[in-house]
């Protein structure tokens, strides 16, 4: 009998996958940002008396920005289109049904979390808010 995959390896093979492409991203950016030399980026960057640190900073702060913001556009685009209006996404893309893992227990760990750090108290009004800070309407 073949071992069958880890149900979470299609997802991990998925984030990396967007992962790349926000790395390549990143250092698209950042090479172009060096070579046009940006605001005087590039100057001061090989005036400096430790240019392979700052070159460093630079590619390591955008690959997480923008391998972050690439596999989030990633995430949010498993989910499935309900509506007709212009600029529905092409039918080609992934749907969270080809990601039953992610589906079940990643969407659901994450809404979870974000139900846990909501608010604990029942929501009031301004004007209660308002009258509790000891301010009084006018007349």
């Amino acid at each position: 009998m073949a071992a069958q995959e880890p149900p979470h390896k299609p997802v991990i093979r998925f984030l990396l996958t967007q992962l790349l492409y926000g790395s390549l991203g990143a250092a698209v950016f950042c090479w172009a940002i060096l070579h046009f030399d940006t605001g005087g980026l590039a100057s001061m960057i090989r005036r400096s008396n430790e240019p392979f640190l700052w070159q460093l900073l630079l590619y390591f702060g955008n690959w997480v920005t923008f391998g972050g913001v690439a596999i989030a556009v990633a995430i949010m685009r498993l989910g499935e289109e309900t509506d007709d209006h212009p600029g529905t996404p092409p039918e080609n893309r992934p749907t969270s049904e080809e990601f039953p893992y992610m589906q079940k227990y990643v969407i659901a760990d994450i809404v979870g979390k974000v139900r846990s750090i909501g608010p604990t108290r029942k929501p009031i009004s301004a004007h209660e808010h308002a009258g509790r800070m000891g301010y009084q309407e006018r007349p």
